[in-house]
């Protein structure tokens, strides 16, 4: 992929196609210079600070991949979605957030924050739902899309048609909300929403970079992987019925992938937003340790 300008918004795509622990980023070079979130490339970045100056660093939401090379801005001001905020705030929001205590993945997980350069910050702005950042002759307007985390944002530019998805990336792998406040509900709300945004350019975060066209076939087959999840879960209980045997056999993610450990306990987490899903659906029951399909 390459560089592409939409007016004054320029997207610049993360190293290995925006895949993981790379994401795609915007730079947007007006009045107020600003890049939102800055974990496309470490030299990208270095190269558009020296040439441009940053004035203003905006992440989508909290997760590592989206702040990485955060750290190269220190004297630029830091604007989030108001939800997400402690996240940057404080690491023990970060760890509450995700649901990181008392898991196996807590002892560890200092280390592997500092290969993604987490640095405790105050944000110099905190938006909501609607708002406009006004950058000169740019404007965004924020459309909080939660059920990623309860924060994430994507952007909406009316004069280039352009909305940057962030994280509903609308991949045929499909959605995640494996942290603490992720919702299944809020997930399928969000991507509506999406939908009905009158935009002609969609950025997502990673892998697919600009979709020049509507979205709607992305969307449908992205949220019927939820449907295809949720029917695994519930066609496997037939048969077995504890989260520790359902866990062996990779009933989200379908097989394994690394790093083990963070995706054996995504799935566990994700497995169980499932069956809440499908209890308040009416679809499974729990009794005691077990759940038993209605």
């Amino acid at each position: 992929m390459e560089e592409i300008r939409f007016g004054n918004i320029v997207f610049l795509p993360g190293l290995n196609k925006g895949r993981y622990p790379y994401c795609n980023s915007l730079f947007i070079d007006d009045t107020i210079k600003a890049v939102i979130d800055p974990a496309c490339s470490r030299d990208v970045l270095l190269n558009i600070k020296e040439r441009k100056g940053v004035d203003v660093i905006i992440n989508t939401h909290y997760h590592e991949d989206h702040f990485a090379f955060n750290y190269l801005f220190p004297e630029a001001e830091l604007w989030v979605n108001e939800l997400d905020a402690p996240c940057f705030k404080s690491l023990a929001s970060l760890y509450e957030f995700w649901d990181m205590y008392g898991t196996s993945l807590e002892p560890g997980f200092d280390e592997y924050l500092k290969s993604f350069n987490y640095q405790e910050r105050v944000p110099a702005r905190e938006f909501r739902n609607s708002d406009i950042l006004d950058f000169g002759s740019t404007k965004l307007r924020v459309i909080h899309a939660p059920g990623h985390t309860p924060g994430h944002s994507c952007f909406y530019c009316e004069e280039q048609k352009l909305l940057f998805t962030a994280d509903l990336d609308l991949l045929p792998f499909g959605p995640w909300y494996g942290d603490k406040y992720s919702d299944i509900d809020q997930t399928i709300e969000s991507v509506r929403k999406l939908q009905n945004i009158p935009a002609e350019f969609f950025i997502t975060s990673h892998h697919n970079g600009v979709i020049k066209e509507n979205i709607d076939r992305e969307a449908e087959v992205y949220l019927n992987v939820i449907k295809q999840r949720e029917n695994r879960v519930l066609d496997f209980l037939k048969r077995e019925n504890t989260i520790p045997v359902m866990l062996e056999k990779w009933l989200i993610y379908e097989k394994p992938h690394e790093p083990l450990n963070f995706y054996t306990y995504a799935e566990e987490v994700m497995l169980k937003k499932h069956l809440a899903y499908s209890i308040k659906n009416g679809r499974l029951k729990k009794t005691g340790d077990r759940y038993i399909t209605i």
